[in-house]
């Protein structure tokens, strides 16, 4: 049975989708990015939360002109 979830198209969703897809891309240029980047693809949702607030972090190291990007483990 195949289920059919009907689309956000709420301007704030579409906002949010934005800046995740800007920090996936800001983020993979960096020295660790690809390992933040490849942590999305886990199936945990606490790890799935943890690497967008790492997500959101790392984008504004970025943003501020930080030159590295580590990861805290």
């Amino acid at each position: 049975m195949l289920i059919i979830y009907p689309k956000n198209l709420a301007p704030w969703t579409r906002r949010w989708l934005i800046s995740l897809a800007e920090a996936i891309q800001i983020l993979s240029n960096q020295t660790n990015g690809s390992k933040i980047t490849s942590m999305l693809r886990n199936k945990d949702k606490k790890m799935y939360r943890e690497t967008l607030l790492y997500l959101c972090i790392g984008k504004c190291l970025v943003d501020s002109n930080f030159s590295r990007l580590a990861r805290p483990y």
